[in-house]
């Protein structure tokens, strides 16, 4: 039994090991959004969805867009985060591009869902200002503004009204997004058929048809006995649902069909993580591996270079990198970090990652003076999932742990057959020269024949005279 002393002693050296943080990297998925199918299957052309429930903001074959439950959900998570790093100093109170840098996938949701995130970190009030001298600068060219007196009082010294700010979001590297899709990384397609036989989604979707089928079947009017047992039928259909779940729609049609919306709501929350598992559910773990690399191959250069300003001392120039990072992505993206972080960091989470989760890596240096180089065992890592701690060790340990396990560009690019920039400019290139070189060799061919139906005409006409 552990006794009382040594419990004192353990709490007075963590009090005495004071940490600095050094830098954060969140990655974060989006929030609420219209529902997401196949090629958005879900939506029809009156813009309702297969429960009849309309989407103003949504088209067939569009994608899904944040809805403003998900901006909400996003604004109080960003709420959340000025309190634990504005309000503690690690960040200004007013937004500064030199600390923070913003990354998203090229989606309207996913950078709508940013946006909507550091609007809660800094609101309306921690905007930029001018000078009461610079207004008349700041018209722009050409006509008149309407009612400019008006707006330049409302404005006072604020750049925005109300003291507002805008963000830049810059675009994740976009040719490696979304390669767990076969139509991204074809070699995806044979992975995902053998995991679909895995034995836990095999029973679920039998407990699942025979629990629902009369009852969907009243509501979706299909006709196939097979229609639950298609994989992507039911993620139309559990899509859909949480969809409409988190905008707290009465979903009448099921109601009236005799389906508990609570109950129904854990069944289709299942399905999404056993579509999850489907995913990257492959032993070796390449599907994780192809999704993630990118992702992780930042932070540990971040970190990596935090070891290396601190070497630097006095010469270290901290302006050339930002000390927090965000990154605003998919649930693949992060059921793919707790896979791989399941597997390599033993957490022992892995769920599915439900609107506006996010994951927070904070990197601390111990605050006590050191005469010598800073080796990475110096300093800590910690990983949170939506607030719940799941991993922390010293940053060597994570390293070498995760370091070997990402894929290169190259190793990327030859696993998912991608063609480089550089190879498909030389292909264009080479089909260019290659089609010139075939019209000017049938320009040839032509002229050749009709010079010959030519000769051969003189000469039949020259026979005829002589005959």
């Amino acid at each position: 039994m552990i006794s009382l002393s040594f419990l004192l002693l353990l709490l007075l050296i963590l009090v005495l090991i004071k940490t600095e943080l050094k830098f954060v990297y969140e990655v974060f998925r989006h929030g609420a959004r219209s529902p997401w199918a196949p090629g958005n299957k879900g939506i029809n052309e009156t813009r309702q969805d297969i429960y009849g429930e309309y989407w103003f903001n949504s088209l067939p074959g569009l994608e899904s867009e944040l809805t403003s439950m998900g901006m909400r959900q996003h604004y109080l998570l960003g709420y959340k985060m000025r309190s634990k790093y504005v309000d503690t100093g690690f960040l200004d109170k007013s937004f500064n591009m030199s600390q923070l840098l913003i990354f998203s996938t090229n989606i309207n949701r996913t950078i709508l869902s940013a946006q909507s995130q550091l609007f809660g970190i800094y609101p309306p009030g921690t905007g930029n200002q001018i000078f009461a001298n610079q207004s008349i600068l700041a018209i722009p060219p050409g006509n008149p503004i309407p009612d400019l007196d008006k707006i330049l009082t409302e404005l006072q010294n604020n750049s925005l009204l109300f003291g507002g700010q805008v963000f830049p979001v810059h675009l994740f590297e976009e040719k490696y997004e979304a390669l767990f899709l076969p139509s991204r990384c074809p070699p995806f397609a044979d992975e995902l058929k053998k995991n679909e036989k895995n034995e836990e989604i095999l029973a679920y979707i039998k407990e699942f048809n025979a629990t629902y089928y009369e009852k969907l079947q009243k509501v979706l009017g299909f006709k196939d006995k097979n229609y639950l047992t298609i994989p992507d039928n039911l993620l139309v259909i559990s899509d859909t649902y949480v969809a409409n779940y988190f905008e707290g729609r009465k979903l009448l049609s099921l109601v009236n069909a005799g389906i508990d919306l609570d109950e129904f709501y854990k069944q289709t929350k299942t399905y999404l993580r056993l579509n999850m598992l489907k995913n990257f559910g492959d032993k070796e773990l390449k599907m994780a591996k192809v999704t993630v690399s990118k992702i992780l191959a930042v932070l540990i250069d971040n970190l990596d270079w935090v070891v290396e300003m601190e070497n630097k001392g006095k010469d270290a120039d901290w302006t050339k990198r930002q000390k927090f990072l965000m990154h605003s992505m998919h649930d693949t993206n992060l059921y793919a970090l707790l896979t791989l972080f399941n597997e390599t960091l033993k957490t022992g989470v892995l769920e599915y990652s439900q609107f506006a989760s996010n994951m927070i890596f904070e990197f601390e240096k111990p605050t006590t003076n050191k005469t010598e180089k800073y080796v990475n065992s110096d300093f800590n890592l910690t990983i949170t999932y939506n607030d719940r701690l799941i991993y922390s060790s010293t940053y060597d340990k994570f390293r070498d742990i995760i370091n070997p396990q990402l894929m290169s560009n190259e190793q990327i690019d030859n696993f998912c057959n991608l063609t480089p920039g550089e190879d498909h400019l030389l292909y264009i290139i080479i089909i260019i020269v290659l089609s010139v070189v075939v019209i000017i060799q049938l320009i040839a061919i032509i002229f050749v024949v009709r010079k010959r139906q030519s000769q051969t005409s003189e000469e039949e006409s020259l026979q005829g005279i002589t005959a």
